[in-house]
């Protein structure tokens, strides 16, 4: 089976995290049936979030998302067809972070900062990749 990764970086429309709890659960319940493993970072109304799995199903998800009222702002950091799966052990993990945390990233540009020029756009998909991953061991478990 060919797997592929996509990640994505959104705002929602009302920053709400009992909103962002009921995004979740769906998510692990439909994540487990689709095959699709992955992990979501949200900070201050932002979310930024890995899906990888089979491509029909990751950009049939997708798809969802983009059609999904309480995100705006949706657009791909990055899509490629992976070899292994970086989040295999979550159908959706999960890490909120305080503006402090953002800040203490210190990886250049940060993906939760404004959205601007192409310069930012251009450095973003590789700094998402490792944050997200940065995360991982910590993250809460969705399973």
């Amino acid at each position: 089976m060919s797997l592929f990764q996509l990640i994505y970086m959104s705002s929602l429309v009302v920053p709400d995290q009992r909103m962002v709890e009921e995004i979740l659960a769906v998510a692990v319940q439909n994540n487990k049936q689709l095959e699709i493993t992955g992990m979501m970072l949200y900070a201050d109304g932002d979310i930024v979030q890995v899906l990888e799995g089979p491509k029909h199903a990751v950009q049939g998800l997708f798809s969802r998302i983009l059609a999904d009222l309480r995100h705006v702002g949706v657009f791909v950091l990055s899509e490629q067809e992976i070899t292994s799966r970086d989040f295999e052990c979550w159908s959706m993990g999960y890490q909120q972070l305080n503006k402090a945390e953002v800040q203490r990233l210190g990886l250049g540009v940060s993906v939760f900062e404004a959205r601007g020029t192409e310069v930012e756009m251009r450095i973003r998909p590789s700094i998402a990749l490792e944050v997200l991953k940065s995360f991982a061991p910590t993250v809460s478990l969705r399973n």
